[in-house]
């Protein structure tokens, strides 16, 4: 049944990604989830769920997984700096144009978003 409705559900997902994209100065592509960087990531995502949006940390550096310590890894400062400012906002096709708009109203309201994600 939900393959009946791919074209439908990525057609709102790319509007809602427009809309994040347009509001935020980014160029997100995925319709998987929808990142942002924030300063002080931790309080960030406790004063959104004051306001009932969750957020998530969805990635964590692969160099810091178990399996992966035997390896030494060259210079990840760069990859260790945006695992602490990278969350994941809100974004599936049930949200509403209504939903959409108060999660960029907060989010612009907080002052913590840093703007574009280094790829």
């Amino acid at each position: 049944k939900n393959l009946e409705k791919i074209d439908e559900k990525n057609a709102r997902l790319d509007k809602i990604r427009d809309k994040y994209n347009d509001a935020f100065g980014l160029n997100n592509t995925s319709r998987h989830l929808y990142r942002i960087n924030v300063m002080d990531r931790d309080n960030f995502m406790l004063k959104l769920q004051t306001f009932d949006i969750q957020t998530g940390i969805h990635y964590a550096p692969t160099h810091t997984y178990d399996f992966y310590r035997m390896i030494k890894p060259n210079n990840m400062t760069r990859t260790n700096e945006c695992a602490k400012v990278t969350l994941s906002i809100p974004f599936n096709e049930s949200l509403s144009d209504k939903d959409v708009d108060f999660i960029i109203e907060k989010i612009k309201d907080s002052g913590n978003l840093l703007g574009k994600r280094s790829s």
